[in-house]
């Protein structure tokens, strides 16, 4: 084990340990020899080991998917530090792999392999996605993060370049986004344009969540105005809205009555509903109906005698 406390002395913590739950007293493990994820990981956790590395044949089944192979395997990675585990270890394994076409481009063989990973990736969108599993003698959890990367058209003399000054056998897809590369190579038009894009995405979900709150809004005032003139008394509009019983309410359809029955207002709710000069409007047409009505019973009344 080498203990990475002393290193992170000086490094900057966005997330001060007392913040992260559950952390109190637990024995991290990151068993991982990436310096990024090392990097990462020292932001939110103030001590941590990095766990002695041990083979593990990264195999998986043919038949899922690429985007579950990074989650599978960091899954796969786990089992093999069960045994550090104790009563208060956690150990955090990852697995990160790049998506084109659908095909995993994992880490280059040498330098003939990364020069043509880099040449296919080169002016196309891949996908980037990192499996992490966090397990303890209790539970174990698997994440996975999926990231859309778009490379500008790489000039040949700039590939052999990265890879021969930067080496990048030991990462997916034969290079690290916060090396050189990244600077030079990312198109961030586009990733700016996908912001962009996504945020009107976002605009237009909560456009349209406004809408339906909206319609939803207007059925339940319906079904309101329908309980109110549908009822004899105060009493029985305030037992429907709060209890939902209907007994007794004239319904226009079957509809509402099963609507009126799934109310859960609370007293408060259905006081303010009672209190609202809709209900004193509709008890005056309602009254004047009875009224109307009255008068009808007393003409044919009249003519029966």
């Amino acid at each position: 084990m080498v203990n990475t406390s002393a290193d992170n002395s000086t490094a900057p913590e966005l997330i001060p340990p007392q913040l992260v739950p559950g952390l109190n007293g637990r024995h991290v493990m990151l068993a991982s020899k990436s310096p990024r994820r090392r990097e990462l990981l020292g932001m939110i956790v103030g001590d941590f080991d990095i766990a002695d590395g041990r083979e593990v044949e990264e195999v998986y089944p043919l038949d899922i998917l690429a985007e579950e192979v990074p989650q599978y395997l960091s899954r796969l990675k786990a089992g093999a530090y069960r045994d550090l585990l104790g009563d208060k270890g956690i150990v955090i394994t990852a697995d990160t792999v790049v998506i084109l076409d659908g095909k995993i481009l994992g880490k280059p063989h040498d330098r003939h392999d990364a020069i043509e990973m880099l040449r296919s990736l080169s002016g196309r969108t891949h996908t980037v996605v990192t499996g992490v599993t966090v397990t303890s003698a209790e539970a174990s959890r698997t994440i996975g993060v999926h990231t859309c990367v778009t490379f500008d058209h790489l000039e040949q003399s700039i590939i052999e370049d990265y890879v021969d000054t930067y080496r990048p056998y030991d990462k997916a897809g034969a290079y690290g986004i916060q090396e050189w590369i990244g600077a030079v190579g990312i198109d961030f038009q586009f990733e700016l344009a996908t912001r962009k894009y996504q945020n009107l995405l976002e605009k237009e979900e909560k456009k349209r969540e406004i809408q339906e709150g909206l319609i939803r809004a207007c059925d339940m005032i319906d079904l309101i105005i329908e309980i109110l003139r549908g009822s004899k008394s105060r009493e029985q509009v305030k037992n429907c809205l709060v209890n939902g019983v209907t007994e007794g309410i004239r319904f226009k359809t079957e509809k509402s009555r099963k609507m009126a029955e799934k109310l859960t207002f609370t007293e408060a709710q259905a006081n303010a509903i009672l209190d609202m000069r809709l209900y004193r409007l509709i008890g005056l047409e309602i009254e004047v109906l009875m009224k109307e009505h009255e008068a009808t019973m007393k003409h044919i009344a009249r003519y029966s005698e």
